[in-house]
């Protein structure tokens, strides 16, 4: 089955600044991708970018004395001439991947991820929307339902935060 890598590189995106297409596809597919996977996925990329939602650029890049180069898509308020400042913002999501899973945590954690990953979407429609175009009294009972919601986001980002401070137990050795 194809896979319709535009809303892959989208969703990439709404999480990061900065993304490296090949990690891109790796992390969707939970694997190395085939050739025409990355070929497609690159296409995908330049198609995007050709749309003016976002930036391609190539970043030489070496590991273990080989040298390449990483096709990575930026947002286009990213500056693309700072090399170190790409290369950190690729680096990022590695470690961010790197969350810790408790034991009956998978669920909810993937819940949340796809909640953030929901709202970060939705934030980036809302910078797009036209707000001079709606009428007053309409813009007024949104922006009333938009207080009431980024309430609750707010508070669920404080109980996250307050469970991120809490101390697991951890098992004493006999």
């Amino acid at each position: 089955m194809a896979v319709q890598w535009h809303p892959v590189l989208d969703q990439a995106l709404a999480q990061t600044a900065v993304v490296g297409v090949a990690e891109a596809v790796s992390h969707h597919l939970g694997r190395r991708p085939t050739k025409p996977e990355i070929t497609a996925a690159r296409r995908a990329a330049h198609r995007y970018a050709a749309t003016g939602q976002a930036q391609l650029t190539l970043l030489p890049s070496a590991t273990a004395g080989r040298k390449y180069r990483v096709l990575v898509l930026a947002r286009p308020d990213v500056d693309l001439d700072d090399v170190q400042e790409l290369r950190q913002a690729l680096a990022a999501p590695a470690r961010k991947a790197a969350k810790p899973q408790g034991p009956g945590t998978k669920d909810t954690a993937r819940r949340a991820e796809s909640l953030l990953t929901q709202v970060c979407h939705a934030t980036r429609a809302a910078r797009l929307l036209p707000v001079n175009q709606l009428e007053p009294a309409h813009a007024k009972l949104l922006a009333e339902d938009l207080t009431e919601v980024v309430a609750g986001l707010a508070t669920l980002a404080a109980d996250l935060t307050r469970r991120s401070r809490e101390h697991t137990p951890t098992a004493r050795p006999d």
